[in-house]
């Protein structure tokens, strides 16, 4: 709910246009109408030459660092992966011979147990769990296809010896084989070995390979994975969730909810599998793999995410590298990484991090103000795929400004994580995003770009993403799957129409192969065991507490902002005074980034909305803020007198001439016509909706909604977008020619002088 001003400056002087307007104020009228085409021209020509410095630093490594350009976008070909018959009966003999005549089960329209997993090492086959439905009573052979299941599906259009292009590979394991096994099959992954799968909070295991005509269920066991948490071993161990192998095979990161004061939290952690033929101790008393050497992967007794400084007791620090593995969500290919869900590095922005487990050094993956969750990192590191709302504008309206740090974030990131989904409906689509990950115009790369969006096409937007995409071993593809919506996401009370599922049989999920065509494969690797212990985690006791979250206590403070300013927080305790209640800023010409300053307050406390205003301010840098208003926020904007008149009168006509620079600015930067999937497409696309967003009213300072493109910019905007685009796309030679044309198409603008 925060609001940004587009705003530029050099070094020296401010070419923001309402700055040349204040510092105007005294001025007379005329003097102010013979300046402010040169002064807009000033601005709109450091805009273009802004940018396209912005270019040319993206075409080589900045100085002082070691960050390339972002990578051009790569061809990307999907398939979809087969999956069993779909049968629309779900009881029992519903799954008739007609709709699938090997006998080999069928599975249901709606979702309600299903997900793709990972390649095997041959990189043809990928796990899958499914689950069947309409099975025949036994003792019909048929019978053993009933319920979740765990299956693997081809990937290269072959088929089993059955003629299926799928096998069931927990179907019918004898009951004694599977004593003590847990009933969750979900995020199912790979071993190397290509004889055990993990599967929820299980190890699947065959005596032979599993893709082999011999893998059949006599020959596969089930064992539980136990974690034990008392000291007298006794009990079925400690809940686990959320389960990620890593690459050396060996240990096993997962997370475990918390409830402490009342609040509902998560840790994750990180342990060795150890296998137990014949336990003596706990539940269940069965062949199992326990879980040994166990670290908790936060440490309260380390740096935190916000701390009070040791030499002033009222000041505030925010530490990025501070490591709070808030979710576990995987592991680096290489096995050097986990990767996580943290504690925020802007205000209400959710981004997956990757601590090193040695060095405890943290990377930030992903900077998009919009949601991210499910993710796998590439077998050589250097790549991130995220299932993410980015193309959505879900969470623009509470994070779409930058360099807000995350302070209020103390007390609402369980509510800022909450509003990405609408009930059982994800808005995540994948993205494909390099080692250093989103930097300036570069947001990744979206996987399923291609189509016309129209229904069951790869771009479809009724089919959201889902969790976990996953990389195969040699680098070229990746699995993932999606869902359809459906009702109440749609229809009914709803306004959003439900469209039918175009799938075989209407069901409403699919699974999907992204295959990058002009990579070459990697070279198999093989990732040594890594250290039982993690330095900068906490070796789990049994029988031990949990930690609490380590903040500030309750009182006033200061945080200065990394360029200049300063805020004032004030933390106050909830009621019980167990927690930080309430978190309220006051900012001070506060700037963090170099290109946000933040003037007014914010406050929090979980369920009231914040207030803040930002505040267009000369900064040292030559980048553009471009981030959708948030509209419960206020903008103060400092104009008054004949100034604020002679605003107030031409404001609509400055507002829609400044757009149209701002998009001629961006698609100045492009030589050819950009694909859809590219960064500079997105934020296009952005742009041409920008008549929904709000811009501040100079005599009520209160942000109001706009009126739609004035018809002069609009036959501007379609004679250079429409008629002429080829003409276009130039470089900067004929950019400064294309402002000479537009400086002219400012001067017929008829701006009104005061009377």
């Amino acid at each position: 709910m925060r609001v940004s001003i587009r705003r530029l400056s050099e070094e020296s002087s401010s070419f923001s246009f309402l700055s040349v307007v204040v510092s105007s104020r005294r001025r007379t009228v005329a003097q102010l109408r013979s300046s402010h085409s040169s002064a807009i021209m000033l601005l709109l020509k450091f805009i273009v030459m802004a940018l396209f410095a912005v270019e040319a630093s993206s075409r080589c490594v900045a100085n002082g660092t070691d960050i390339p350009p972002p990578p051009e976008p790569e061809p990307i070909t999907i398939t979809e992966l087969p999956l069993p018959p779909v049968t629309s009966n779900d009881a029992e003999g519903g799954c008739t011979f007609d709709i699938n005549s090997h006998g080999t089960g069928c599975i249901g329209q709606a979702l309600t147990t299903f997900q793709s997993g990972a390649f095997l090492p041959d990189g043809l086959h990928v796990t899958v769990t499914v689950n069947f439905t309409g099975a025949p009573a036994g003792p019909d052979p048929a019978s053993i296809f009933t319920g979740v299941q765990l299956i693997l599906v081809k990937t290269d259009g072959s088929t089993f010896c059955n003629g299926d292009t799928w096998k069931c590979i927990t179907c019918g394991v004898p009951v004694e084989n599977a004593i003590g096994r847990s009933l969750t099959m979900d995020y199912p992954q790979t071993f190397l070995d290509g004889k055990r799968l993990l599967a929820g909070t299980n190890i699947v295991e065959c005596t032979s390979d599993l893709i082999d005509d011999s893998c059949t269920p006599d020959q596969v066991h089930i064992y539980p994975i136990r974690w034990n948490t008392t000291t007298n071993t006794t009990g079925p161990g400690g809940n686990i969730r959320e389960l990620r192998l890593h690459p050396d095979n060996v240990h096993l990161g997962f997370n475990s909810f918390t409830i402490l004061n009342g609040k509902m939290g998560q840790y994750g952690y990180i342990g060795r599998l150890q296998f137990d033929p014949f336990p003596t101790w706990g539940t269940p008393l069965s062949p199992r793999y326990d879980l040994v050497s166990v670290y908790r992967l936060f440490d309260p007794e380390a740096l935190q995410p916000v701390t009070v400084d040791r030499d002033n007791s009222s000041l505030l620090h925010i530490n990025p590298q501070s490591v709070m593995v808030g979710e576990l969500r995987g592991f680096s290919g290489t096995g050097r990484e986990v990767s996580y869900i943290g504690f925020p590095a802007e205000s209400s922005n959710i981004d997956v991090f990757a601590a090193d487990l040695t060095t405890g050094k943290v990377r930030r993956l992903t900077s998009h103000p919009e949601y991210v969750d499910p993710m796998d990192i590439s077998p050589d590191d250097q790549w991130t795929v995220v299932m993410d709302t980015r193309s959505s504008g879900r969470q623009m309206f509470m994070a779409g400004m930058r360099g807000v740090p995350p302070l209020t974030d103390i007390v609402s990131s369980s509510a800022t994580s909450s509003t990405r989904n609408n009930g059982a409906r994800r808005f995540f689509q994948p993205y494909l995003i390099d080692y250093y990950g989103d930097r300036g115009a570069y947001f990744g790369q979206k996987i399923n770009a291609a189509g016309d969006g129209s229904p069951g096409t790869i771009n479809d937007p009724e089919w959201n993403g889902m969790a976990d995409p996953k990389w195969s071993l040699d680098g070229t593809r990746i699995v993932y799957w999606q869902s359809h919506t459906v009702p109440p996401s749609c229809g009914g009370i709803n306004s959003l129409v439900c469209y039918n599922s175009t799938e075989p049989g209407g069901r409403n999920y699919r699974m999907m192969l992204a295959h990058l065509t002009s990579r070459p494969p990697l070279k198999p690797q093989v990732v040594e065991p890594i250290s039982d212990v993690v330095p900068w985690g906490v070796k789990y006791e049994p029988g031990s507490s949990t930690p609490v979250l380590v903040y500030p206590l309750a009182g006033n403070y200061v945080l200065l902002g990394k360029h200049f300013g300063w805020a004032n927080v004030t933390l106050v305790n909830n009621d019980a005074g167990t927690m930080i209640g309430t978190v309220s800023v006051v900012y001070h010409d506060f700037c963090d980034d170099g290109l946000n300053v933040l003037t007014g307050s914010e406050e929090d406390s979980g369920q009231t909305h914040t207030i803040l205003s930002a505040k267009d301010q000369p900064v040292t840098n030559g980048l553009l803020s471009f981030n959708q208003p948030k509209p419960s926020r206020i903008m103060m904007t400092q104009i008054s007198g004949g100034a604020m008149i002679w605003y107030g009168l031409n404001q609509q006509k400055l507002i829609d001439y400044l757009d149209f620079c701002q998009l001629f600015s961006l698609e100045s930067l492009n030589v050819k016509s950009p694909p859809h999937s590219h960064p500079s497409s997105q934020l296009t696309n952005s742009f041409s909706r920008i008549r929904q967003h709000t811009t501040p009213s100079p005599d009520s300072h209160i942000a109001t909604p706009r009126p739609s493109l004035s018809s002069t910019i609009l036959k501007a905007l379609i004679d250079r977008f429409v008629k002429d685009s080829l003409k276009f796309y130039d470089r900067e030679e004929n950019v400064i020619t294309r402002l000479d044309e537009m400086e002219q198409q400012l001067q017929i603008m008829n701006l009104s002088d005061p009377r």
